[in-house]
Parts: structure tokens; sequence; C-alpha cells
């Protein structure tokens, strides 16, 4: 899209400024009409559904997604470029996502500056928020598979983000003491490969995106979000979806109450951890350690 060809314009017969005026509109009715239809929130059934694939395809079980965040290149803004210039020392603005276990997005959030750290957007942003104040409808904790030991469902992420009760990250690398905690990073890492996976086809099938967008930021906004739109149709017009949940009335244990206790995010990691070493290890696990 960046560098259209003197021909292609001659072909389709207008000239630059009317091609991008085409661009930036048809982007918009894309990510205004399928966002709501295409990358919308589950409700409980929907989490339901999620966790029994990354069980089944990555092994993880009550896993509910994956976070992480890629910062997409604009060109550098009129106002305020310092905001958006990056780390990685171009300008930018983070596409923050969460996709399920087929490499859909099942959120997402674009535009803030690049300047400022995936936590800090995550920290910030209003699904944050929902989950802080459990409005996303994120099943009761139940029993972990072929186990005794119960967990609530989580979100997987590196270790950049912060540790909470629905927010499961690595132990820290430089700090990996024992065999569970390094196999516990490995389970956690193999499960998170569907976003950085989703982030990749993504870019891969929609190459403009590996590219500066020449546009304003709002319909810099609009262009990603219309790509991740056709993105998860894509995906979703090529298999079959499945919907199946388990009935079986489970008991809820306390940690479900006890958000304020900074201690329970890291009792509930050990937990899993644990899981992995005993009733949930896989065959392979300690090859890659």
């Amino acid at each position: 899209m960046e560098e259209v060809s003197r021909s292609t314009l001659c072909i389709i017969r207008v000239g630059m400024s009317t091609y991008y005026k085409i661009i930036a509109e048809t982007c918009k009715i894309i990510a205004t009409v399928l966002t709501p239809m295409y990358v919308k929130l589950p409700n409980t059934e929907g989490w339901l559904s999620i966790t029994k694939d990354f069980e089944e395809k990555w092994q993880f079980p009550n896993c509910i997604g994956a976070l992480d965040g890629k910062h997409m290149r604009i060109r550098k803004p009129d106002h305020g470029g310092s905001v958006f210039f990056n780390y990685k020392r171009f300008h930018s603005i983070v596409l923050m996502a969460i996709s399920d276990a087929h490499c859909r997005f099942v959120w997402f959030s674009v535009g803030d500056g690049g300047s400022f750290s995936d936590a800090s957007v995550f920290s910030d942003c209003s699904f944050n928020e929902k989950l802080s104040n459990d409005e996303l409808h994120i099943p009761a904790p139940t029993q972990l598979p072929s186990s005794d030991r119960f967990s609530p469902f989580v979100f997987i992420s590196d270790e950049i983000f912060g540790l909470e009760k629905n927010l499961m990250k690595p132990y820290n690398r430089k700090l990996l003491r024992t065999e569970r905690e390094k196999i516990f990073n490995y389970r956690l890492s193999r499960a998170r490969f569907t976003i950085e996976c989703a982030f990749g086809i993504l870019c891969s099938k929609w190459q403009l995106l590996n590219n500066a967008l020449r546009f304003n930021l709002i319909t810099s906004k609009y262009i990603i979000s219309a790509c991740l739109c056709l993105h998860n149709f894509l995906i979703t017009s090529n298999r079959q979806n499945q919907h199946s949940n388990n009935g079986g009335e489970v008991r809820q244990p306390e940690v479900q109450n006890a958000r304020n206790n900074r201690s329970i995010p890291v009792l509930i990691r050990h937990n899993l951890a644990e899981y992995f070493c005993n009733e949930g290890t896989v065959p392979w696990q300690r090859n890659y350690i």
C-alpha cells in the first residue's frame, strides 16, 4: 500500500489521493461492521470452549487466552512524535491482544503510543479494569483434569506483565531454581505461542503491516483493526468450530474471593507448576528444559 506504482493507479483509474481515501474509508467500514461479529469478548460458555481447546491442543488447562503486545509501525505524527517513538527506535502504536488456542483474536486494543510499555498499556486499558472488577463473565475456578487440585481460569503472558489471580506469567528466567519452575515456564511458553503465531500470521497475510503506515493515527487504527477482523474471519471460515462444555457441578475454592491478597497469584502459579510435574505431566516436557 505504501508504494503504489503508477501502473497500478492507471489500472484502477484513480489518483493517489483518491486511492488513499478509498483505503481509509473501506477499512473504517470493515472494522466498524466486523469487529462486533468476529472479535468480541466471549461469554461464560465461550471462555469454557477456549479453555477446552487450550487443554486439547496445547496441554494447558484452565487457560482462556494468551496475551501480548506488538508495535505496529506508523509514520511520525505531526505532533507528539516522542510519544510514539519506541525503544526499538521507530514510531509505532501498540497493538495489545489476546488470542485463543487457534490463533484467533478474542480481544484487542490499538492506538497507545509506542513509548509506553506493554505492561503499562495493559494496566491502563478497559479490559484490565473489567478483569479486576470480575466483569468478564469468566467461569468460577474448577478442578484441573485428572486431579483434585483447583485453579481459576487464567490468561497467560510473558514476564513483563504482572502476576495476578487470572493472569499467569513465567518464573523469572534469571532466578530459576527448580525443575518444577523450568517445566512450568516451558508449558506456559508453549501455550503462549498462539499469540506470537497470531501476530505472525496477521503480518504475513497483510504485509502492509510490516511497513510504516502512511496514514493519520485514526485511519492507521482502522486499518489494523480491519486486518484483525479479516484474520479472524479467514481462520473461522477454514475450520469447524466445536463448542462443548462439561456440565458437571464443581465446588469453588476460597481463592475466588481473595483478589486483594497478593500472595494468591503466587500460590496459583505454584499449584499449576506442581500439577504439570505430577498429574498433568506430558512425556516430552523434560526434553525442553
